[in-house]
């Protein structure tokens, strides 16, 4: 399966978001440096998670985005709701000769299978992954 730039930048913000203070909020352009995500992109993605509640700005000086839930409340499926256009796609064609309704039933199946299993893992996942990444890199001098 192939994800979207948009979900794959969105998912790396929410984790930079989530590699601090909860409290802290962080600078989009930071973030947009940091990850190396286009800074327009990030924008567009931000509002789409504050919309969805997802993400919380505050403006002025000291202002940026930070997690509005807690981490482990942020489900990886919630953020495909919120950003894969594709992602709900009903596969029943107008035309339902039996043939269209058995290939129809099986991928509408399985996407609700995969919907499922994204709802198995959140952001504490993602986190706890990369910091076992981190853990396990050597530096040589």
């Amino acid at each position: 399966m192939k994800f979207s730039k948009k979900v794959y930048y969105g998912l790396k913000f929410l984790l930079a978001l989530n590699s601090g203070n909860r409290e802290d909020f962080f600078g989009i352009m930071q973030v947009s440096i940091s990850e190396d995500i286009p800074l327009k992109f990030l924008e567009a993605i931000a509002v789409a998670l504050k919309k969805a509640d997802i993400v919380e700005v505050k403006r002025g000086a000291g202002g940026g985005y930070r997690l509005k839930k807690q981490a482990n409340q942020i489900k990886i499926s919630d953020v495909m709701d919120v950003l894969e256009d594709a992602y709900h796609k009903q596969y029943l064609p107008k035309a339902q000769s039996n043939n269209e309704k058995a290939v129809s039933f099986i991928l509408d199946k399985i996407s609700e299978d995969f919907h499922a299993l994204l709802q198995t893992y959140t952001i504490t996942d993602l986190k706890k992954r990369y910091d076992e990444m981190n853990e396990n890199q050597m530096y040589y001098i």
